[in-house]
């Protein structure tokens, strides 16, 4: 693996191209990113659309979302979440362009995550058109 890590970049999820416009990736995950930095379904569905634009055409997307989780504890702190279905994640991705057959999604329940406010993960993967 560290053969083919070649430069870690940061990126910044709220601007429009995380990592400037043009750069795009055959795959792209992201774990617990846009559904943990905000509580509004319209910045989240935003955060995605940005997030999307770094897949290339036919890349793929994997990606896990808190699932029903109306916040994370980290600590003694409180952090909004957005509070997510499957079936919104779903009609997100096909908005931004993703072949709907190729969405599949399984849900996790997660006892051990309860107790800081994550009831369930939501795994999905997308291949964009």
């Amino acid at each position: 693996l560290r053969q083919k890590i070649v430069k870690i970049v940061p990126g910044d999820v709220f601007n429009g191209y995380p990592l400037g416009e043009g750069t795009t990736f055959s795959l792209v995950t992201t774990f617990y990113c846009a559904d943990a930095v905000t509580s509004s379904k319209k910045v989240w569905r935003r955060l995605m659309r940005n997030v999307s634009r770094l897949v290339a055409r036919h890349g793929w997307l994997i990606m896990t979302v808190s699932l029903g989780a109306k916040f994370t504890k980290l600590n003694n702190d409180f952090m909004p979440n957005v509070r997510l279905s499957g079936l919104e994640v779903r009609e997100t991705l096909m908005a931004l362009g993703y072949n709907q057959e190729s969405i599949k999604m399984q849900a996790i329940p997660t006892r051990l995550w309860a107790h800081v406010g994550i009831p369930s993960v939501l795994v999905v993967r997308a291949q964009k058109l």
